[in-house]
């Protein structure tokens, strides 16, 4: 099953916009990063979908968790979030689940 993913997201009362940005990303060594302040969640090109997809349900949980209250240690929340994230990833695609990732594009 196709799933096109927007390159917007609406958590609580904010919307974020998801974005490429793969040379922030190498500065920091990461596949992915939240930023709250500029309003939006960015992505790198990994290699395989399915470590795009990871990464984006993991900045989702990121930021759900930090919109609706969650009080936790960075590293508790880091945890957590790989856990969850990891694991939510694998089973929508062993599902079928084909994510569509063209609406992400580079940040201009």
């Amino acid at each position: 099953m196709k799933w096109k993913i927007s390159n917007r997201v609406q958590v609580g009362a904010h919307e974020y916009r998801i974005v490429r940005d793969d040379k922030e990303l190498a500065l920091l060594d990461y596949w992915g990063l939240l930023s709250q302040g500029r309003s939006k969640i960015i992505i790198g090109s990994q290699p395989t979908i399915s470590q795009q997809l990871e990464t984006l349900i993991h900045e989702l949980l990121h930021l759900s968790l930090r919109t609706f209250g969650h009080i936790a240690s960075e590293k508790k929340e880091e945890q957590l979030v790989r856990l969850i994230g990891a694991g939510l990833a694998q089973a929508l695609l062993s599902m079928g689940l084909e994510p569509d990732f063209r609406n992400i594009v580079e940040e201009k």
